[in-house]
């Protein structure tokens, strides 16, 4: 409540009443209007629960009331609060109860509880317990899976995970969220102790929340049984949160797309897009198929990252992205490697295993083609890693990603190399299969609803000229609000595409949000944007609301991911006798514990280095020699000769069970797989591929028919240009701080520190989880 301030009465005020109920505002006063009779023995209270309820009743009328055009602008919450102080205590006493004030009697409280129908279900069951003493053994017998206030209680116990973590997670998640716009998430997560989850959060202001978790270890895993589950948290959502879903995301698997295919024909109101941290990921999986030549150069590669050289970062073994950062690091330091292969004391120190070790790297140190590989794998990886990096955040826009697709489009369509023509061709194919899956209208409606890029980036067809992309905001406002636009909404679109009128300065504001973003080694913001031409406290203009829909929508699943990690190191093989109940608790308290230390920088480095390490160089080179030759990231690959190639064996070595992450794919654990002299995991990379090829497999046998009520249906090399690079170039820097952001991680974890010999596998996506 945040309109009249709350009176805090008598001091003798029970908690029960301070927790659940309101005031009457003239209590402090003692005015007679405060209390139910002229004896002044009973005050007015009003159910928390209920009167929230109604102030977002007359919220929900006054936008129906506007869509209608019955009213010019809506009311403030502030204001509504305000008219309801005024209104409702006025009510007479004959009216039903959830609607109307309650006398603040513990008894009359404590009835209106336990048939409060908004209330959680252990507030009423406690509540009941008052009223009936002979429950009070069961009561305490369930105490365990409950979550009791204190003042419920005959001897109240000190609070516990599971008595304090759910009501603080959900009370303050209800609190900041009301009345505002999510997008749902979801996956399913498989414990040590075969326990099946199927978690749903709730993403807010780029807030994440956890809605609930279901249990399905005993449940038939289906898209029917999932789009109950989808039904019943939407309800939970919009009815005990007050926030109205615009979206709903997962991975793209069998039962998933076909509930959200069901949910999304249910409700043409709600995007579906899939979880595109999944979709990139898929596309890499293509790429790997037909890379002849990968597997063999990246071994030898993994070979000389895992001697002990203090500069080399090793891959994190459950990430491909790291694969890729360990190799750009061994390109960066080729030079001094091949010094140091070239000289003839290398031989003068240590004992026979190092000398061995060393006779087995030096040949993979002078093998010029070896070099030449590497530098192709990491021209040919380097775009995956940057999509990978902006399609995992925990926010990732729509625009974000349909300009991540055109930004990979771009770099594999200006391989002009013909040994790379198949790699090119797969990626291409891989790319718009997964736009012919997505509902374009909402994509391409975000990228020209941010104010950085508009319609720049796209080719000049009809879909995008001023009345095609008129016609495109007007489905979906009707789409979205089941209503035709404003009068005024097409004169404001015009205004925007052209930057006039009120839009004037829209550009001038945008280039200052994106000079402070670069400064601060951010990514801009074009919903900050959106704010600065609105004016505070009034209700945004009708393209400004559209705006703020469609770039709220989160396009990934990868916060689940988190929780998922944080299950993962909670239910161990020593600790899997946790109830979901408990290990949500757990997960949802460390996690509020970590975001409060990141708000106030409190963990500002992963681990104390006793020793100085190697500098890292302030942004990735370039270029790179190789023999002679240049190898530059905006140009084509000199021509190897295709004799010159060894082909990798068509079948992949190693078989791994399909990963619950749909962020990384992660390898199981195969210690038999390690080289027995050099302890290197030389098939931990190919786990990986497999685990894609497996992904890959499982979504090709989806019905792909397109499900959206979208009209665009257009290909993705038609629809962009090129020859505009300003937005691709921005697009691109950002997407490359964040790359270097992870290489810092990655050298953090670097175990090679004096003194640290052992490699813990868990410990990268621990951290890199968070």
């Amino acid at each position: 409540m945040s309109g009249q301030p709350r009176p805090q009465g008598s001091s003798n005020r029970s908690t029960l009443r301070v927790e659940y109920f309101y005031d009457h505002p003239a209590l402090a006063s003692k005015h007679e209007s405060a209390y139910t009779n002229s004896s002044k023995d009973k005050a007015k209270v009003w159910c928390k629960r209920c009167f929230e309820n109604l102030v977002m009743g007359e919220l929900v009328l006054d936008e129906q009331r506007l869509r209608a055009g019955e009213v010019a602008v809506v009311r403030t919450r502030m204001e509504i609060e305000t008219d309801g102080f005024v209104l409702v205590w006025a009510r007479p006493k004959e009216t039903p109860s959830s609607q109307r004030w309650q006398a603040g009697h513990m008894p009359t409280m404590r009835t209106h509880l336990a048939s409060c129908s908004l209330q959680p279900d252990e507030v009423r069951a406690a509540a009941a317990v008052q009223h009936d003493p002979s429950a009070v053994g069961t009561w305490l017998t369930s105490m365990s899976t409950s979550i009791p206030s204190t003042q419920f209680t005959l001897s109240a116990p000190y609070p516990t995970i599971s008595v304090s973590s759910p009501q603080f997670g959900s009370n303050q998640a209800q609190q900041q969220c009301r009345g505002k716009e999510g997008t749902l998430e979801t996956d399913s997560w498989s414990g040590v102790n075969q326990l099946h989850l199927v978690p749903f959060m709730v993403n807010v202001n780029r807030q994440l929340h956890t809605v609930k978790v279901y249990d399905t270890t005993s449940r038939v895993k289906n898209a029917e049984n999932l789009l109950v589950m989808i039904r019943e948290v939407i309800n939970i959502v919009e009815n005990e949160w007050g926030i109205i879903v615009v979206a709903i995301t997962s991975d793209c698997g069998g039962d998933s797309r076909a509930a959200h295919k069901a949910i999304v024909q249910e409700n043409t109101r709600l995007v579906g897009p899939d979880c595109y941290a999944h979709q990139i990921n898929l596309i890499v999986g293509d790429y790997f198929k037909v890379s002849a030549w990968f597997f063999i150069y990246s071994e030898k590669a993994d070979q000389r990252i895992w001697s002990r050289t203090l500069a080399v970062v090793r891959a994190v073994l459950t990430r491909w992205t790291s694969h890729f950062l360990a190799y750009r690091r061994l390109l960066e330091i080729k030079n001094p490697l091949e010094i140091l292969a070239s000289d003839p004391r290398i031989f003068e120190s240590g004992d026979a295993k190092s000398h061995a070790k060393t006779r087995e790297m030096l040949p993979i140190l002078r093998d010029s083609m070896f070099w030449h590989y590497l530098a192709r794998i990491k021209f040919h990886i380097q775009p995956f890693a940057i999509a990978a990096n902006v399609t995992q955040s925990a926010h990732c826009r729509l625009d974000e990603v349909l300009l991540t697709f055109a930004f990979l489009l771009k770099q594999f369509l200006e391989l002009a190399d013909p040994d790379d023509q198949l790699i090119k061709e797969a990626v291409i194919t891989s790319l718009e299969t997964r736009w012919a899956k997505a509902d374009q209208d909402v994509f391409v409606a975000a990228v020209v609803l941010n104010p950085f890029v508009k319609a720049g980036a796209f080719a000049q067809l009809h879909l995008f000229h001023n009345a095609g992309l008129m016609a495109l905001l007007s489905r979906l406002w009707t789409r979205f609000y089941d209503t035709s636009p404003p009068e005024a909404f097409q004169s404001e679109v015009l205004e925007y595409l052209s930057g006039t009128g009120k839009y004037e300065d829209m550009e001038s504001y945008a280039d200052a949000i994106q000079a402070k973003a670069r400064q601060n080694k951010t990514s801009p913001d074009p919903l900050e944007v959106w704010k600065g031409v609105s004016f505070s406290g009034a209700p945004p203009t009708p393209l400004g609301t559209l705006a703020n829909r469609i770039l709220s929508i989160c396009a990934n699943s990868a916060s689940v991911e988190r929780l998922f990690s944080a299950f993962g190191l909670i239910l161990t093989k020593l600790r899997n006798r946790l109830g979901t109940q408990n290990l949500t608790n757990l997960a949802e308290l460390k996690m509020y514990i970590q975001d409060e230390h990141r708000q106030k920088n409190s963990k500002t480095r992963l681990k104390r280095h006793f020793e100085t390490t190697a500098a890292r160089s302030s942004a990735a080179p370039t270029t790179l020699e190789n023999t002679g030759s240049t190898i530059s990231l905006n140009s084509p690959v000199p021509v190897v000769p295709s004799s010159s190639i060894h082909h990798a064996p068509s079948s992949i070595s190693a078989s791994v069970p399909p990963s619950s992450s749909d962020v990384e794919p992660v390898a199981e654990s195969d210690e038999t797989t390690a080289s027995t002299s050099s302890h290197i995991p030389r098939t931990r990379l190919r786990a990986i591929v497999a685990e894609l090829h497996d992904a890959i497999d499982r979504d090709d046998d989806v019905n792909t028919t397109q499900t959206f009520p979208s009209r665009i249906k257009e290909k993705l090399s038609n629809m962009f240009n090129f020859q505009q690079s300003y937005w691709i170039e921005s697009h691109t820097r950002s997407a490359m701080r964040s790359l270097e952001d992870e290489m810092e991680v990655y050298e953090l974890l670097d175990l090679d520190a004096a003194g640290e010999d052992n490699f813990e596998e868990d410990s990268g996506d621990a951290i890199l989880g968070d």
